[in-house]
């Protein structure tokens, strides 16, 4: 059966992080930025980025500026004027780096094969042209490669596709990534650096993404989440079980009268039209946000397990002060996150809304979204707990500081009452009622210095036993 075909989207992590708090509500600062940096690498290249491969251009994604007057939700079809998309940069291969792409993706062919044991390579052929590498915010990225289905696939070698694009995928990117996308980014964040742009962080001070700060493991090397494949043929043509589309009780989506049929991981679009060719855009811009928010929504859970972890372990108040601001920070920015992903809710519309609501129940987005509030709700009564402790360990400090300040006082005074004891029986003076005077006058000195010791010692052991735990 022929006019088959595979889009396979492979999220990745990658060094580009913008700070939530900078941009929440506002980003023109930001957008001023992308549109400084499109100039800067279309005028001068040569000079400012001569690390980036050739072949390869960055480009910014900039958004228009409001007016103030525009109505916020103008078509049932569109987005409301407060939605903002996640993604900001695009990675366009131009001049020689399709020729390079395409001897990585006969390499990732030829891997795929091996590691499958069945020669899938020559009934299914990626599509050069159809490389493509956006880069979202919060280090997630996202490759989209098509793959042409020949007539000869079929039967077992269903079977094996999920582990062979899995394969071409992690092998292409593997190359790819290393290759041309690394250095690219690794220029853009030294623009933004000499830039001082605030809005783009240095990976050296990620915080909530700190597996990607390039400080525990080499960030060069690609780190590919996971691949969703969608199949896209003709109505009724044959997949042999493969995708949801034989799933008991799914039901397709309308998208220009194409059948959509999403699920998990393998989803199955039915054309019904040989004269014209669907507009499926509201399936992928639906399907890249709600991987988007999966991808960072899991990442966010894993990592948070670490901070958590790491506020059991023993540790010194400068160690304690600095782990609190650590995930202060990262309190902020997953609530800021948070708020992003209920926002779009609101925000989004028309098909769009459909397929991002459909794979946000399928992929139990609640479940996800209820552990990061959970493990965020741990790290804010940890933050707490380590203030109260930093506060009670300096007021212990102080207090034992006082105490020994009094303690020495009780010297001071047995060695003063001693000498002005001593003045006064020098003097003749003698009192008929015992009193300390007396004591002082009749003790040697060296005693009540001993007295004032032990008086002295009485209170610092009083305090400490009785002292806050």
């Amino acid at each position: 059966m022929s006019g088959r075909s595979l889009r396979l989207i492979a999220p990745f992590r990658c060094q580009f992080n913008l700070d939530s708090t900078r941009i929440i509500g506002a980003d023109e600062e930001l957008n001023t930025f992308m549109k400084g940096f499109n100039q800067d690498f279309h005028a001068a290249k040569e000079k400012l980025f001569q690390d980036v491969p050739r072949g390869v251009k960055v480009e910014g994604v900039t958004r228009l500026q409001s007016t103030g007057d525009e109505t916020r939700y103008v078509s049932l079809d569109k987005a409301g004027s407060l939605f903002s998309s996640p993604k900001h940069l695009s990675i366009i291969f131009t001049e020689s780096a399709p020729e390079e792409i395409g001897k990585f993706l006969k390499e990732a062919s030829l891997d795929a094969d091996k590691v499958c044991g069945k020669t899938l390579s020559t009934s299914l052929s990626p599509i050069v042209e159809s490389v493509d590498v956006a880069i979202y915010n919060d280090t997630v990225a996202m490759l989209t490669l098509d793959v042409v289905i020949s007539e000869e696939f079929g039967g077992d070698d269903w079977s094996k596709l999920d582990e062979w694009t899995t394969r071409l995928a992690f092998a292409f990117l593997g190359r790819l990534y290393k290759e041309f996308i690394y250095p690219a980014l690794l220029a853009f964040n030294r623009y933004a650096g000499d830039a001082k742009n605030a809005s783009v962080l240095n990976p050296s001070d990620y915080v909530v993404f700190y597996d990607m700060s390039g400080s525990e493991s080499d960030a060069s090397h690609a780190r590919l989440l996971w691949v969703n494949r969608t199949l896209i043929c003709p109505k009724g043509a044959d997949s042999n079980g493969w995708g949801c589309r034989d799933m008991e009780g799914v039901t397709p989506i309308n998208v220009d009268g194409a059948l959509s049929y999403l699920s998990w991981g393998n989803n199955v679009i039915e054309t019904t039209s040989t004269s014209r060719a669907h507009d499926l855009s509201p399936v992928w811009q639906g399907m890249y946000l709600a991987q988007y928010y999966y991808a960072v929504l899991d990442i966010t859970g894993k990592n948070l397990t670490r901070f958590i972890g790491a506020t059991y372990d023993k540790k010194s108040n400068r160690e304690l002060r600095k782990l609190s601001q650590a995930m202060d920070s990262v309190i902020n920015t997953v609530t800021i996150f948070q708020v992003k992903y209920k926002d779009l809710s609101m925000e989004l519309q028309g098909q769009i809304k459909a397929v991002f609501r459909r794979l946000e129940r399928e992929w139990d987005f609640e479940a996800l979204f209820k552990a990061v509030q959970g493990k965020c709700e741990l790290c804010k009564s940890n933050v707490e707990r380590m203030n109260a402790y930093i506060n009670q360990r300096n007021s212990v400090r102080v207090q034992m500081v006082l105490t020994v300040v009094a303690g020495l006082g009780f010297i001071s005074a047995s060695m003063g009452l001693s000498s002005y004891g001593r003045a006064l029986l020098r003097e003749g003076y003698r009192s008929e009622v015992v009193g300390l005077l007396d004591i002082a006058q009749r003790v040697p000195p060296a005693t009540m210095i001993w007295i004032g010791v032990g008086l002295a010692v009485a209170v610092i052991i009083f305090v400490s036993v009785n002292r806050p735990r």
